[in-house]
C-alpha cells in the first residue's frame, strides 16, 4: 500500500497586495508504507543533526518527531547573510531531498500564481487541488498495481470536511468510482506526528514556494515576498525536485508532477525548474 501525504505553502488570501503572498502551492508526496519507518527515523536524525539545540530537552529520542523545523524558517535561513544559519539550512534541505530519493518518494501537486488584480475562490481552488492530486495518485497506483490512502495536514473541521466531501462525490458518483484504488476518503493528521507531513512542509515551503516566486513573480516589484536571493534555492534544488516528480504521458501530453497555473504572465510549468 502507498500513502500520499499532503501539505501546502503560501496563502489563498485576496486581494494580491504587497503584503499578501503571491504564490500558493500544494503538494502530495507518495511513499510505500514499507518505507515509512525508515523515512521517519532518517528524518529525525536529520533534524537532530542540523538543529541539535532544539532537542536538548527531549526526554526520549522519539519525542523529536513532535519538534518541527518549519519550512518557512528554513526558507529564511537558506538565504541568510549569516553563514552558520545558511549552512545548517542547506545541509538540512540537501539531506531531506537525499532521503526522498533514497526511498523512491514521488511528488505531485499544483502551484497557483495569483493575479495582482483579480480575486480567487479559495474554497474552489483548494478542493480542486486535492481532487487533482487524488487523480494523479490514482494513476500512479494503477501503474504500480497497488492501493493507497491520502493523509493531509489538518486545518480545521469545516475545511477538512469540505475537502473529504469533494473527493467523496467522485468516489461514489453514479457512473463509477474515479478513485477506485483509494481505500478511503482523505483523512487528516497533525504534522507533529507525521514525518512525511513535515517533509512535505520542508519541500513545499522551503524549496518549491521560493522557486515559484523567482520563476513567475519577478514583475511584482513592490511585493515584499519577492526576494532575488530565492534564485539561489532554485539553482541548487530545481533539477533535484524535477527528478522526483511523478509525470506521465496521457492523451498526447505530459501531465502530473507540479502543474502550474500562472495568472500573471501565463508561463507554462516548464519554467518552474529551468
Amino acid at each position: 500500500m502507498h500513502i500520499c501525504y499532503i501539505d501546502e505553502a503560501g496563502c489563498l488570501g485576496v486581494p494580491n497586495t504587497p503584503i499578501i503572498q503571491p504564490v500558493f502551492v500544494i503538494i502530495g508526496l507518495m511513499s510505500d508504507v514499507s518505507s515509512i519507518g525508515s523515512i521517519t527515523t532518517g528524518f529525525i536524525n536529520i533534524k537532530r543533526k542540523y538543529y541539535p539545540g532544539k532537542f536538548a530537552n527531549c526526554a526520549h529520542y522519539l519525542d523529536s518527531i513532535c519538534i518541527e523545523i518549519k519550512g518557512s524558517d528554513l526558507r529564511k535561513y537558506a538565504i541568510s547573510a549569516k553563514s552558520r544559519e545558511r549552512k545548517a539550512a542547506i545541509g538540512y534541505l540537501d539531506s531531506t531531498i537525499d532521503l526522498c530519493q533514497k526511498y523512491g518518494i514521488k511528488m505531485i501537486g499544483r502551484m497557483y500564481i495569483k493575479s495582482p488584480t483579480k480575486t480567487i475562490n479559495a474554497k474552489s481552488i483548494y478542493s480542486f487541488s486535492i481532487q487533482d492530486i487524488c487523480v494523479h495518485f490514482q494513476r500512479y497506483l494503477n501503474m504500480i498495481e497497488d492501493y493507497g490512502i491520502v493523509i493531509a495536514d489538518s486545518r480545521n473541521k469545516p475545511k477538512n470536511v469540505n475537502i473529504s466531501h469533494s473527493v467523496f462525490t467522485g468516489k461514489f458518483k453514479n457512473n463509477g468510482d474515479s478513485y477506485s484504488r483509494l481505500h478511503e476518503l482523505p483523512v487528516f493528521g497533525h504534522s507533529d506526528n507525521h514525518a512525511l507531513i513535515q517533509i512535505c512542509d520542508t519541500i513545499v515551503s522551503a524549496i518549491l514556494y521560493p522557486i515559484g516566486i523567482v520563476s513567475y513573480c519577478q514583475s511584482l516589484k513592490s511585493n515584499r515576498h519577492v526576494k532575488p536571493r530565492y534564485f539561489n534555492i532554485k539553482q541548487r534544488y530545481g533539477k533535484l525536485l524535477s527528478s522526483i516528480q511523478y509525470r506521465y504521458y496521457d492523451h498526447n501530453k505530459w501531465t502530473g508532477g507540479i502543474v502550474v497555473s500562472d495568472n500573471i504572465n501565463k508561463y507554462s510549468g516548464s519554467v518552474l525548474f529551468k
